[in-house]
C-alpha cells in the first residue's frame, strides 16, 4: 500500500492573494467556512469580500495564511485568486466605534480592505481576533454609554493580530457579524 496526495506550494516569495467569492446561487448571509485542515470542523467564517493571503493548494483546497503560525484552509472553488505581485492583504484599524441600540451593541471595527476575522464567545466576554492588522487604535468610541458593556478593550496580541475584548454584564446570548 502506498500513500499518495497532490500537493502544490505556491511561492514563499511572491504569496498568490484571493478574494472570497460567495457562489452565484449564494443567500446574503453565505460565508466560507475555513478549517484547520482540509477536513474536520470549521473554526472560521468568513463573508464575500474577505481577502487571503495564499500559501498552499492541496485536493480542491487553498491553505491561507493567518498568521505566521497558524493558517486556515478553504474550498479553492470559493476564492477568486487575484494576479501575481497583489498586495498581501493588511490594515490599521484606528477608532473602533461602539453604537448602542435597545437591543444590541453595534462594534465597528474600521479596516482598509476586509481582512479574516475569528469571533470566541466565553461566558460574558466576546474577543475578535482580526488577522493581517497592526493597531493604531488611541480609544474606542463608545456614544451613548451601554449598560451591557463593562470594559472594552483592544491589543496588538501578535504582529499581525488585532484583538478586541468585551467583558459583558452577563453572558453572550448571540452575534452576527457582516461587512458594512
Amino acid at each position: 500500500a502506498a500513500l499518495r496526495f497532490e500537493l502544490r506550494t505556491l511561492d514563499p516569495i511572491m504569496p498568490r492573494v484571493g478574494v472570497v467569492t460567495a457562489p452565484i446561487d449564494a443567500t446574503t448571509d453565505w460565508d466560507i467556512r475555513g478549517r484547520p485542515w482540509t477536513s474536520g470542523p470549521f473554526h472560521w467564517f468568513w463573508p464575500h469580500g474577505t481577502r487571503l493571503q495564499l500559501v498552499e493548494e492541496r485536493d480542491g483546497m487553498l491553505r491561507a495564511r493567518l498568521t505566521e503560525t497558524l493558517s486556515a484552509w478553504v474550498p479553492a472553488s470559493d476564492v477568486r485568486v487575484l494576479p501575481p505581485g497583489t498586495p498581501a492583504p493588511f490594515s490599521t484599524i484606528g477608532g473602533v466605534r461602539m453604537v448602542h441600540h435597545a437591543d444590541a451593541i453595534d462594534v465597528r471595527i474600521p479596516m482598509s480592505e476586509p481582512l479574516p476575522f475569528r469571533v470566541d464567545e466565553d461566558g460574558a466576554v466576546l474577543t475578535i481576533d482580526v488577522y493581517g492588522a497592526k493597531s493604531t487604535s488611541n480609544f474606542f468610541q463608545y456614544g451613548q454609554l451601554d449598560p451591557l458593556v463593562e470594559r472594552a478593550g483592544w491589543s496588538q496580541r501578535d504582529d499581525d493580530i488585532y484583538r478586541v475584548t468585551l467583558e459583558l454584564s452577563q453572558p453572550v446570548w448571540g452575534y452576527a457579524t457582516y461587512r458594512a
